[in-house]
């Protein structure tokens, strides 16, 4: 269901992600990512509606972000935005888009149909993730930032690169939209984004105070990523293999060895 969220602005949850929905005239949407599985529900809104997708601006180009993209373009001939480091990031798992992209610069504004989209440079959990806002201020925050609920039940938040997401977050903070949309699930107002914020960072220093710990131990048969995941209640085994399971892991252990290396002995 559509959930009206401030001015033209809307959000459709589409499996366990949050596209954002701005309408630019009776007839004219763009959408802010299009969610993690293919939706019949999702056309079938746009049609009863008889709206049209213009344009399809990416927070990036992650698998869960994009299932509905090769279909919307199909149909509606929208262009896809996407910040100009995303297509290397799309590399590293194996995503090859089947539509065309129109690259962004960090920071850059993106015109459709009259409206203008500010986005915000925050990389870490991509190369190239970026937030988008809409010209009634709804700023999605892809996954950047993660709202205390979803942090709650998230044993390993993905990271590909930690200090660029600490960063990212310290950003973040300095924000001031009038309201904020997590991609997966939630909306978190202007007062609550500091605090969100420093949740995301310290659940980031309590999985390196483990990890530090756990360097202490002896190796034993098992490296250091998968005892760490064993720690976190990682425990199924196709869990546990998975790519972006292991790059998370090692993405901290970075971080780790990176702050070890950089202390004065």
């Amino acid at each position: 269901m559509l959930r009206q969220l401030k001015g033209n602005t809307g959000s459709l949850s589409i499996g366990t992600a949050e596209i954002g929905i701005y309408c630019l005239n009776e007839n004219e949407v763009v959408l802010i990512d299009s969610g993690d599985r293919p939706s019949p529900a999702l056309f079938g809104m746009l049609e009863e509606r008889s709206w049209r997708v213009k344009a399809i601006i990416n927070t990036h180009l992650h698998e869960d972000h994009i299932a509905n993209h090769e279909a919307l373009v199909a149909r509606y001939g929208c262009t896809v935005y996407a910040g100009e480091a995303e297509p290397e990031d799309a590399k590293l798992w194996g995503i090859s888009p089947s539509w065309p992209l129109v690259l962004t610069k960090p920071d850059a504004a993106v015109a459709v149909g009259g409206a203008e989209f500010l986005t915000v440079f925050t990389p870490g959990h991509s190369l190239g993730h970026q937030l988008v806002a809409t010209p009634d201020g709804v700023c999605f925050l892809g996954d950047a930032v993660m709202t205390v609920d979803a942090l709650s039940r998230a044993k390993l938040p993905f990271r590909l690169e930690l200090p660029g997401s600490l960063k990212s977050m310290e950003r973040i903070r300095g924000l001031s939209f009038p309201l904020y949309c997590a991609a997966h699930k939630g909306v978190i107002r202007p007062e609550e984004l500091s605090g969100t914020a420093a949740a995301n960072e310290r659940r980031e220093e309590e999985l390196l105070a483990l990890l530090r710990r756990l360097r202490q131990e002896p190796e034993g048969e098992d490296g250091l990523s998968l005892r760490f995941m064993r720690a976190l209640g990682i425990t199924n085994p196709e869990t546990l293999e998975k790519t972006y399971m292991k790059v998370s892991a090692q993405a901290r252990i970075r971080a780790v060895r990176d702050r070890s290396s950089a202390v004065p002995h």
